[in-house]
């Protein structure tokens, strides 16, 4: 996906748009309705998957789900300032 973001800016912009509003509306903290909010960086996933194949979006799914399982079981907070 990082491959995939790398060649358009505008996605880029449009995924670090989305993150910020998502954070700041969540005071920092990842939790798991602020990862259900993120629809923009969904889509791009799974167009990621569409492009790449199943073999490799087994593994990024995979990984996503174990990403969201921690996340469920522990509160992340993103400090201030970071870039």
């Amino acid at each position: 996906m990082l491959y995939c973001l790398s060649r358009s800016a505008d996605v880029q912009d449009a995924v670090y748009r989305e993150t910020a509003t998502v954070l700041a509306d969540s005071k920092g903290h990842v939790t798991p309705d602020s990862l259900q909010r993120l629809h923009y960086i969904r889509a791009c996933v799974k167009e990621t998957f569409r492009c790449t194949g199943s073999m490799l979006s087994e593994k990024i799914l995979v990984f996503f789900i174990k990403c969201t399982d921690l996340f469920s079981k522990y509160s992340f907070a993103v400090a201030d300032g970071l870039q």
